[in-house]
C-alpha cells in the first residue's frame, strides 16, 4: 500500500512538471543534440538558447555545454569525449567547438534561419545553413539544412529532420544527416530537463553482428538541463 501512494504520488508530481513544461511556447527548444549544439539527435535546427541563458548535458559519457550570446542571437557549444583510463589532455584534443547565429526569427511570413560553424578535433571544420518552421497542429518543428564538411560525412550536403509531438512532453525525433538516418524519443522531465533516447544510423545497425555493438555504436541516452544564468556582481541601484 505504501509503495502504491508513492508511485501515485510521484506520478502526480511527474504529470505537474510536464503539464508546466507544455505550457511554454516551445519547451523542446533548449535540448541539446550529440553534437553540443540545439537541435534534433544530431543535426541543429535554425533556433537558438534564448538570450541569458545556458545548458549542459551529457551523452553517452561526452560532456555537453551550450552558453547563449549575452548580446547576439545565437550560441557557443563545446563538447569533448572522456573515455575510461584517459588522460586529461587527450580529453582536450577531442574538443569540438561550435557557433551558431540565428539570422532570421520566424514570423507568419518567414522561416527560422540560422548558420553556424563546426571546429571538431583533428582539424576538421565545417560550415552549415538550416531553415525551419514550428508545426502548430502538432506542436513540433520541420527543417532542412546544406553543410559543408572537411571529412565527415554528417552534414555533408542536405539534412532534414522532424519532431513531432505524440503526447504531453513526449516528441518524437526522425532525421537524415546527409549519410544516415537517426530515430529518437525525448522527454520532458520538466521544462529545463530532458531525457534523450537516440537510435543512431540506421544504415550501419543492419551491419552490426550483436547486441552488444548496437549499445556501442547505434544508441545513445542523454540528458540535458538548461539555466537561466545569474549574476550575483551586479549591484542592486540603490533608492533615494
Amino acid at each position: 500500500m505504501k509503495a502504491g501512494k508513492q508511485a501515485i504520488l510521484l506520478l502526480t508530481i511527474s504529470g505537474w512538471l510536464v503539464h508546466n513544461a507544455c505550457a511554454l511556447r516551445d519547451p523542446f527548444v533548449c535540448a541539446l543534440n550529440t553534437y553540443g549544439s540545439t537541435g534534433l539527435a544530431v543535426v541543429p535546427h535554425a533556433d537558438v538558447l534564448p538570450e541569458k541563458r545556458f545548458a549542459v548535458g551529457i551523452h553517452n559519457f561526452s560532456p555537453e555545454i551550450v552558453f547563449a550570446w549575452p548580446y547576439l542571437p545565437g550560441e557557443l557549444g563545446v563538447v569533448t569525449t572522456i573515455r575510461e583510463n584517459e588522460d586529461l589532455p587527450d580529453v582536450f584534443k577531442e574538443m569540438s567547438v561550435n557557433l551558431k547565429f540565428r539570422l532570421l526569427e520566424e514570423s507568419r511570413r518567414q522561416l527560422n534561419l540560422a548558420c553556424g560553424l563546426e571546429r571538431s578535433e583533428l582539424r576538421k571544420n565545417g560550415f552549415f545553413v538550416v531553415a525551419d518552421r514550428r508545426l502548430p497542429s502538432i506542436f513540433g518543428r520541420l527543417m532542412v539544412g546544406y553543410g559543408w564538411q572537411d571529412i565527415t560525412e554528417r552534414m555533408n550536403g542536405v539534412f532534414c529532420g522532424i519532431a513531432a509531438n505524440i503526447y504531453h512532453g513526449m516528441q518524437l525525433l526522425g532525421e537524415y544527416d546527409g549519410d544516415d538516418v537517426n530515430l529518437g524519443f525525448r522527454l520532458l522531465l520538466s521544462p529545463q530537463i530532458k531525457i534523450d533516447a537516440l537510435c543512431l544510423g540506421l544504415r550501419r545497425l543492419r551491419q552490426q553482428t550483436n547486441v552488444r555493438s548496437v549499445f556501442d555504436e547505434n544508441v545513445s541516452f542523454g540528458l540535458s538541463i538548461d539555466m537561466k544564468v545569474k549574476r550575483p556582481w551586479k549591484r542592486k541601484k540603490k533608492s533615494n
